[in-house]
């Protein structure tokens, strides 16, 4: 064998990165996907709730119209009109023919009532 020396300078291997600096590398891109894919969902969910926002109000005044509807068609004047319309012979009962019913809070119920003018509710049937 010849005597010549082998540099071990130029054959040593170094890696491209060193381990520390391409893990806070990997680490920091991580971080910053994980930011990017976070604010992607705020905003999808800030636009869902705008939308469902939206909805909400929509529905809320189709609500109100239907109430303001709902409250004419069941006005005395406009039910006449319905059965002036149809042509049925309906009159309001005489004041003799309806029954009023009190409340309890409006009367008190004592001893001193006759039975006759108590009120009672009855079940009919099974």
């Amino acid at each position: 064998m010849m005597g010549y020396k082998v540099n071990r300078k130029k054959n040593r291997r170094e890696a491209f990165l060193p381990a520390p600096f391409a893990l806070v590398l990997a680490a920091g891109g991580l971080l910053a996907l994980s930011y990017l894919w976070m604010g992607g969902r705020c905003d999808a969910l800030g636009r869902r709730i705008k939308l469902l926002e939206e909805q909400k109000d929509d529905l809320h005044r189709r609500v109100v119209a239907e109430q303001v509807k709902w409250s004419n068609a069941k006005s005395p004047s406009h039910i006449e009109q319905l059965l002036q319309r149809h042509r049925l012979v309906m009159s309001w009962p005489d004041e003799a023919c309806v029954i009023r019913i009190r409340r309890p809070s409006e009367e008190p119920v004592s001893a001193e009532v006759p039975a006759a003018k108590r009120q009672y509710a009855q079940r009919v049937g099974s």
